[in-house]
């Protein structure tokens, strides 16, 4: 995908979301794919100490436009965040918790926003 073409990046920080992130991935791929937008979904590993790097690989081939950040050395979310901003390529960025506690509302509430620069 270049970066021409992307309209949407999420970005998800994640430090030992192993139990909550596969579900967050699949609700943002089921939403995005069914909008017009072109967009892709930044994985942004947080040195997790548990199977989250684990469970992401194997979903790799299952999220469309999944992007995985690996980092080993935990850093702190608001350095996580600024990494996988800094990476994304889209013309408009957004972040979410791994426990999607935002659901889609940021998506919605912008929608027309969205629109307008796309």
């Amino acid at each position: 995908m270049a970066a021409s073409s992307v309209d949407l990046s999420v970005i998800v920080p994640a430090y030992n979301e192993a139990d909550r992130l596969p579900e967050t991935l699949r609700r943002f791929q089921q939403y995005l794919s069914s909008k017009s937008c072109s967009y892709e979904i930044l994985a942004v590993l947080d040195g997790p100490t548990d199977r989250t790097r684990q469970i992401l690989t194997g979903m790799a081939s299952e999220i469309e436009h999944l992007k995985i950040l690996d980092r080993e050395v935990n850093r702190g979310k608001g350095f996580t965040v600024k990494e996988g901003m800094l990476a994304a390529i889209g013309h408009i960025r957004l972040f979410s918790d791994a426990d999607n506690s935002t659901g889609h509302s940021p998506f919605r509430q912008d929608a027309a926003a969205f629109q307008r620069r796309l």
